[in-house]
């Protein structure tokens, strides 16, 4: 959206916000949040009986979202001590609050068990036999998930962002050992309730074919945990991994036609087992936040390598953005305050970060380029402030909510005295 020649984020003019608050800056649409989660609601919640929504809060987490997610009464997912600690601060109920990781800590696990969390997602062994000591101690029962790895062999996403291949981190393999030992171990387990399985085999995904055969898998393992045990699990979650697309051309996911194709296949195979349909539980983070949010940069040096390419500076860079530099992210961007000029120059957009490899943006079609022109790229919202850092000694940027034209920050700028906050000057010898 524009009005005149600036750029307009749904109803707020980008260049204004960069002016008051500084750049580079993050600024979050709760519009466009509200749109995916109604969407949600239309296409999932409000469709089937017995499902429920997850918001997976490593795209992006702060108070705010957290209360985003609690007053549109949705679950959330955690990953470590500091997103459990943000979520109770935000007053979520506990109960609501799934708790992932691969490697979680005795004082993280023994952290969600004092706060309630309803479900904790057990990845291993040796967190399955901290969780037993907690609550076998603390005299408490503790409903679980087991996570596990459907072992495909291929999905077509970034291989770094691939989770459910044999080969991986994070869960169980479907293995004997899992059926005699680990189910076993759980079962015979007074202090645990065992509701289910988990599992997650990717994300930027954009078509249900890995999660149908995916699901497949897993439906063996409970059909064979009903027959051999006469155990019927009342939760499994599908996780997340829905698509979004960052480059110009690319079309959107169509997120009710993968649901119902998922759902169609889920009806159909525990209609054929004597127990219920478990509660179908989604996990979607990028997918919800990622096109709500933007940001917003200051062009600063411009260079040209005569029969190369033309170098244009920001003030930010993979200290706000990793993921081109981690994993060849591709974005699509626009000049905030020349939104109307025609994109007839190839620039490539270079980060601040003393390393060659913070580029942002690689031979893309701008405007002709000025000293003080500000950069608007798209689809930030999701894992942009979350894996931002303080390399070379950046500032992260703050974060803006905007909503119906009006603004707020949500997270505050950083500061140098927050950057030398913890250090400690050494002692002078005597």
């Amino acid at each position: 959206m524009n009005k005149k020649n600036n750029y307009y984020f749904e109803s707020a003019d980008t260049v204004k916000l960069a002016e008051k608050y500084g750049t580079p800056l993050y600024i979050l649409s709760e519009d466009i949040i509200m749109k995916n989660i109604n969407n949600l609601k239309r296409v999932f919640i409000n469709k089937y009986k017995n499902v429920q929504v997850l918001y997976a809060s490593k795209a992006f987490m702060s108070i705010a979202m957290a209360q985003i997610i609690k007053r549109e009464d949705l679950g959330i997912d955690v990953v470590s001590g500091g997103e459990l600690y943000t979520a109770i601060q935000a007053e979520f109920n506990p109960d609501k609050i799934y708790f992932h990781g691969n490697n979680k800590t005795f004082e993280e696990i023994e952290m969600a068990i004092d706060y309630g969390v309803g479900t904790i997602v057990v990845d291993n062994l040796n967190e399955l036999d901290m969780i037993i000591g907690i609550v076998t101690a603390k005299n408490i029962k503790q409903k679980i998930l087991i996570r596990l790895s459907p072992g495909l062999t291929e999905i077509d996403t970034h291989e770094y962002i691939i989770t459910g291949q044999r080969d991986t981190k994070f869960g169980f393999q479907i293995d004997q050992h899992l059926k005699s030992s680990v189910i076993a171990k759980i079962l015979n387990e007074d202090s645990l309730i065992l509701s289910g399985f988990h599992y997650h085999i990717g994300s930027q995904l954009f078509d249900n074919e890995s999660y149908l055969k995916a699901f497949k898998i897993i439906f063996e393992l409970v059909e064979w945990l009903l027959s051999n045990h006469d155990y019927a699990i009342d939760t499994l979650n599908i996780g997340g991994g829905f698509g979004i697309p960052y480059e110009e051309g690319i079309k959107p996911l169509d997120i009710g036609k993968v649901l119902e194709e998922i759902m169609v296949e889920i009806e159909r195979s525990f209609s054929n087992i004597p127990m219920d349909r478990p509660r179908i539980i989604i996990e979607p983070g990028r997918w919800i936040v990622g096109p709500a949010g933007i940001t917003v940069y200051k062009i600063g040096s411009i260079k040209t390598i005569e029969h190369l390419r033309t170098y244009a500076a920001i003030d930010g860079g993979m200290s706000d953005n990793i993921r081109p530099s981690l994993y060849g992210a591709v974005y699509s961007a626009d000049v905030a305050n020349k939104y109307n000029q025609a994109k007839d120059h190839f620039y490539t957009i270079a980060g601040k970060a003393c390393e060659s490899g913070d580029i942002l943006l690689k031979d893309i079609k701008l405007p002709v380029l000025d000293s003080g022109d500000y950069l608007v790229v798209h689809s930030t919202g999701a894992y942009n402030f979350s894996m931002a850092s303080n390399y070379n000694r950046m500032l992260i940027p703050a974060v803006v909510l905007v909503k119906d034209g009006k603004d707020q920050v949500i997270v505050k700028r950083q500061t140098y005295q927050d950057i030398i906050g913890r250090d400690i000057k050494l002692m002078e010898e005597k």
